[in-house]
């Protein structure tokens, strides 16, 4: 009698030990899955909101269009331009300088004694604005540069008119292969004709 009874109760706790382990391994696997879960909604948020938040956080040194349109036409005013007429920029710019921005820029100027002399003049003044703008990095997306200068001039009758002088295109990966510290005003014409664009209105030819 006593033998069944002790029988009886090893397989009460033969049972309760069995329950308790299935709880154990149930809370157990309920545990994983939380935690699965708590690090899944981590991650999603780390890759979306938290990054983006840090993202945001740098500092954007990119200038707007209009920035650059400002910035572009002081260093105009400095070195080409008694006043800017127009300034514009092109984006559909193909072979090697695709992907970046033709400058391109009307403004007054004045001319000198003679028209060797205002020749000259322009094109040291355009090797002033060319440098300073091709080695700021700030106006780095600019790859081609077109300046077209006006200036008064008189026909027959003796009435002035503002007429385009001329036309001037330098890119700037020839810009960046120059050393500023040594080129002279007649070698940076040349390099103008021979890799861009040089064109003199007749009246400026003699």
């Amino acid at each position: 009698m006593n033998d069944t009874s002790s029988d009886k109760t090893n397989k009460k706790k033969a049972g309760c030990l069995k329950i308790g382990f299935v709880v154990i391994v149930v809370i157990f696997m309920i545990m994983i899955i939380i935690s699965s879960a708590i690090n899944a909604l981590t991650n999603e948020t780390d890759n979306s909101g938290h990054a983006n938040s840090s993202d945001s956080n740098l500092p954007d040194t990119k200038l707007t269009r209009l920035e650059l349109k400002e910035r572009i036409e002081k260093e105009a005013k400095r070195t080409i331009a008694k006043e800017i007429l127009q300034t514009r920029f092109v984006g559909q710019i193909a072979g090697e300088d695709a992907g970046g921005l033709m400058l391109d820029i009307e403004y007054k100027t004045e001319g000198v004694f003679s028209n060797s002399m205002t020749r000259r003049s322009m094109i040291q003044d355009t090797l002033d604005f060319v440098k300073r703008v091709s080695q700021n990095e700030d106006y780095g997306e600019v790859k081609i540069y077109m300046l077209r200068p006006f200036l008064n001039l008189k026909d027959q009758y003796g009435n002035s008119k503002s007429e385009q002088v001329a036309k001037i295109v330098f890119r700037k990966a020839v810009a960046d292969r120059i050393n500023w510290r040594d080129i002279t005003t007649e070698q940076f014409e040349l390099l103008i004709e021979t890799e861009g664009t040089l064109w003199w209105h007749p009246a400026l030819r003699n």
